[in-house]
């Protein structure tokens, strides 16, 4: 797994608690719901325009500003300040999730380079998993993680408390320590707590591959959303998300959802947004 615990953010407990508080009366926007199943929704706080609706994280060469909801969150903007080198900040936003999850995708398809993208969990509960490839594990509040994006990962929160991640996008090619303000900030040797997940059974597959024979247009995206969460308890790859999709699609005998599976493909791990 590439991605990896860089450090650790100590919290002031009753001083995030109250940020939380005033977080809950942002309104997020679902701007990537094409990834979403559930609710999966982002807020930003950080951009190069300072304006709240400007929603979707790209490459830029300014100094970023703070949004109407960035300008109001004193603490958090006093964890990044004190944690990082704002210089190569790209954008900050927050990542929340209900009883939902990001499908298996990759990141930056779109990009000439992409991000450094760090996450540092505000809120979490022991339902909120991720995951790259074929490992999950639980972010722990606090702890400063770089996500490796061009690999095929998820994230999930199967649980109706929210999940509230500090999501920052820095300029990308720097080395990681070069991005904190103090170098004693990088902790490089921290160890994650991965999940435990048990085998996958030959007659659970066997059902997986049987949803050809349900599987239509108005189905397509729940049998999608149930293909993107076996994997956070059965011990297989994010990956084999497609691989069943395509094999579901092209056992159905139906052209458009034949097509819609190749095009969900393309947008989630081979070409990206069409239109960025």
């Amino acid at each position: 797994m590439e991605s990896k615990i860089i450090g650790k953010v100590n919290f002031e407990e009753h001083l995030l608690d109250k940020e939380l508080k005033l977080i809950d009366t942002f309104e997020f926007n679902d701007s990537y719901s094409e990834y979403a199943s559930g609710i999966w929704k982002t807020c930003m706080l950080w951009n190069r325009s300072g304006q709240k609706d400007d929603h979707l994280s790209i490459e830029h060469d300014t100094y970023v500003k703070p949004t109407e909801y960035g300008k109001q969150l004193a603490y958090v903007n006093e964890i990044i300040a004190n944690t990082f080198k704002k210089e190569h900040i790209k954008t900050v936003r927050l990542f929340m999730c209900i009883n939902g999850l990001i499908i298996p995708h990759k990141d930056y398809l779109e990009f000439k380079k992409g991000f450094t993208r760090i996450h540092i969990p505000l809120k979490i509960n022991e339902h909120a998993l991720t995951s790259e490839e074929d490992v999950v594990y639980n972010m722990q509040k606090g702890e400063i993680w770089f996500i490796e994006g061009r690999k095929i990962h998820s994230a999930a929160n199967f649980s109706k408390v929210k999940r509230i991640n500090l999501v920052i996008d820095f300029a990308p090619d720097i080395p990681f320590e070069e991005l904190f303000l103090n170098s004693e900030n990088y902790q490089p040797n921290l160890i994650p707590k991965i999940s435990q997940r048990t085998q996958l059974k030959e007659e659970e597959l066997g059902y997986i591959k049987g949803l050809s024979k349900i599987i239509n247009e108005m189905n397509f995206d729940d049998i999608l959303s149930i293909l993107s969460k076996i994997h956070f308890y059965r011990n297989v790859s994010s990956e084999l998300v497609f691989g069943w999709l395509d094999e579901i699609a092209t056992a159905s005998n139906n052209y458009n959802i034949q097509r819609k599976a190749q095009e969900v493909t393309d947008l989630l791990i081979r070409k990206g947004p069409i239109n960025n």
